[in-house]
């Protein structure tokens, strides 16, 4: 049964709250923290009827996911803020590829990427009193909607959800306390998006280059055609095989 609270609270040694169905576990925990909840806390459903991620942004969900949002209190994450997305992605790939056994790939900044297609969807939000850590893993088969079947799949993955939850969870809290240059150094070691032609949007202008160096920050060095460095620190970048 996933999600488990006993099995779940037992595994990572922090209160679990747990659902079969919500609108969105993000906003649950924004809810918490402005409730004047900021201790160590996790929010896990099987399924969201309204989930999101940057901006207005929905996020496809279905009975068959993993959806949690954790909440962290600001002292216990030793790395800078800047690498905390970083950091995020870094834990879930190394739990995809070591519990579920697959060549999960990090696409800058915040997805998870199987074979060319979207397999995870990350948000980290400062929300105040503590960060907010939202994942959502797309783990058994489902029927995408039209809109995303080009660029959405799932794990397929026949373990037991809460162990693979559970491992996220674990990676995560590990990677708050890692050294920053081991985060980016994975990051760059597993990413999907280094080396491809890209393409993204800098106020309202469409901008394409080659994507070239993770910097020891999480930002990221886009080579133009016209030999000039674009600098990301954010925002969403469309990868594009070199032909």
């Amino acid at each position: 049964m996933f999600p488990d609270k006993k099995m779940l609270q037992k595994s990572t040694g922090c209160p679990v709250e747990v659902f079969d169905e919500i609108p969105s576990t993000n906003d649950y925990a924004k809810e918490l923290i402005k409730s004047g909840e900021s201790s160590l806390r996790i929010v896990v459903a099987k399924n969201q009827t309204g989930g999101h991620g940057r901006g207005d942004k929905r996020f496809f969900c279905y009975d068959g996911g993993i959806y949690m949002s954790i909440i962290i209190p600001k002292e216990r994450v030793l790395i800078h803020a800047n690498i905390l997305t970083s950091a995020v992605a870094a834990a879930v790939c190394r739990a995809l590829r070591g519990t579920a056994c697959v060549p999960a790939e990090i696409k800058w900044v915040n997805d998870i990427y199987l074979h060319g297609k979207k397999i995870c969807g990350i948000l980290a939000i400062d929300a105040g009193g503590a960060y907010i850590v939202g994942i959502g893993v797309n783990a058994k088969p489902a029927e995408f909607p039209d809109e995303i079947r080009a660029t959405a799949a799932a794990l397929d993955y026949e373990g037991d959800l809460n162990l693979l939850a559970a491992q996220i969870i674990k990676n995560l809290f590990s990677a708050l306390t890692e050294a920053p240059e081991r985060i980016i150094n994975y990051c760059r070691e597993h990413s999907f998006t280094l080396g491809k032609s890209v393409e993204y949007l800098q106020n309202g202008i469409l901008h394409f280059g080659i994507a070239e160096i993770l910097f020891p920050d999480g930002t990221l060095g886009v080579r133009k055609s016209n030999g000039t460095l674009d600098i990301l620190s954010s925002g969403e970048v469309s990868v594009k095989p070199i032909t």
